[in-house]
């Protein structure tokens, strides 16, 4: 999904999927050196605990938007604190900094796959189908 981002020498339409946004959120937070990726110290942070983002960094894996949607909520001033837990989802929620290569995806879900749910009808439909054929078979539908 395309998307205006910031980046080192001012801004740039990019397509963005939930990991390729972490990958250049990582790349921000190291001042836009591909080598301070690699070598970043995310997995202990300063204040404890480690960075979300940090398994993922270099690309690697395939990260949910639910992991976004954390960091985000961090992001906005969000505790362990259910009342200020719930606050910042709000703000998340309201978040203008359009800029953020995270900001399509700051509510955990991904814009790009909106109406490509299974319906009913196609699970129940996909289920007979395992039963009757086999796994293999099932992939058709």
């Amino acid at each position: 999904m395309k998307h205006e981002i910031r980046q080192q020498d001012g801004t740039a339409i990019v397509d963005l999927t939930p990991g390729r946004a972490i990958r250049l959120h990582c790349l921000e937070c190291v001042g836009w050196e591909a080598s301070g990726v690699y070598e970043c110290g995310g997995s202990e942070l300063l204040f404890g605990g480690r960075c979300g983002f940090y398994p993922y960094r270099l690309g690697k894996g395939r990260p949910s938007v639910k992991t976004i949607h954390k960091e985000c909520i961090l992001c906005m001033g969000g505790e362990p604190d259910k009342a200020r837990q719930n606050r910042a989802t709000r703000r998340v929620k309201d978040c203008r900094s359009f800029l953020c290569c995270l900001w399509l995806y700051r509510e955990g879900s991904n814009p790009a796959m909106k109406g490509r749910s299974m319906t009913a009808a196609r699970k129940a439909l996909k289920r007979h189908a395992i039963r009757a054929c086999g796994a293999q078979e099932a992939l058709k539908f």
